[in-house]
C-alpha cells in the first residue's frame, strides 16, 4: 500500500516536471530587449525640450520597473513615466536643456546596460519659441535664487554700507563680510572703525558672531 502511494507521488512529480519542460519548450521565457529609443544615438541639433524615451520588446511588470535605472550626464531633471502598455519609459525634462550640450544617457536593466548620446542645438539654430523658453527659465532661476538669498539673508538688500570711513559688503560665494577701512595710514583708527562697522551691521539685525569678517585696511 505504501509502495503504491509512493509510486503515485513519484508519478505525479514526473508529470509536473514533464509539463514544466513542455511549457519551457513551447512558451519560452522572453528576454527583455530594447527595440527603440529617442533621441537617436549621436544625433545633433536636438530641440531643447526633446522626447527622451526607451521602448522594450515586452511589457515590463511593476516589480521589473523597479530594477531599471536611468542616468544622464549632465543631469536632466524631469518627470519619468511608463506608457499604458508598460513597454515605453519616458523622461520629460522639467525645463529647456542647455544649448549646444552633449548629453550622455544610460539605462541599466537586469544584466545589461544600454548607452547613447545626443547634442542639442546651437544658439543660432534656436526657434523664437525656444529663445522665449530659455529666457523664461533664466528669469525663473533668477527669481528662485533671489528668493533663496532673502530667505537665508533677510538683511541682504540693506547692503552694502558705504561711508566716508568704511565700505562693507557681503560675499555670497564665500559667505563672509568684507569691510574695507579707510584709515589714511592712521593705525589708531582701525579699532574704532571696526567697532563702528560691527554696530552698523548689528543695527540691521545681523548676528556678527556667526559670520567671518574680512578686514581690509585701505589708505
Amino acid at each position: 500500500m505504501k509502495k503504491a502511494r509512493l509510486l503515485i507521488i513519484l508519478g505525479g512529480c514526473l508529470v509536473l516536471v514533464a509539463i514544466f519542460f513542455l511549457i519551457q519548450q513551447f512558451f519560452p521565457k522572453t528576454t527583455m530587449k530594447i527595440i527603440a529609443f529617442l533621441p537617436p544615438n549621436g544625433a545633433t541639433e536636438i530641440a531643447l525640450s526633446p522626447t527622451i524615451s526607451v521602448t522594450f520588446s515586452q511589457t515590463i511588470r511593476p516589480e521589473e520597473q523597479k530594477q531599471i535605472f536611468f542616468f544622464t550626464e549632465p543631469l536632466i531633471k524631469g518627470a519619468s513615466e511608463w506608457s499604458a502598455d508598460r513597454k515605453t519609459f519616458t523622461l520629460k525634462p522639467e525645463g529647456p536643456l542647455k544649448v549646444e550640450q552633449k548629453y550622455q544617457l544610460e539605462l541599466s536593466y537586469p544584466g545589461k546596460k544600454f548607452s547613447w548620446s545626443f547634442t542639442t542645438k546651437k544658439s543660432e539654430q534656436l526657434t523664437q519659441d525656444e529663445q522665449i523658453q530659455l529666457q523664461s527659465e533664466a528669469d525663473r532661476n533668477f527669481g528662485l535664487a533671489q528668493k533663496e538669498i532673502l530667505e537665508n539673508y533677510p538683511w541682504f538688500l540693506k547692503l552694502p554700507i558705504l561711508t566716508d570711513q568704511y565700505f562693507v559688503y557681503f560675499d555670497l560665494e564665500k559667505k563672509i563680510f568684507v569691510a574695507k577701512l579707510y584709515i589714511r595710514e592712521n593705525k589708531s583708527l582701525i579699532e574704532p572703525l571696526k567697532k563702528e562697522v560691527l554696530a552698523a551691521l548689528e543695527s540691521y539685525d545681523i548676528d556678527t558672531s556667526i559670520y567671518q569678517i574680512s578686514w581690509v585696511e585701505s589708505p
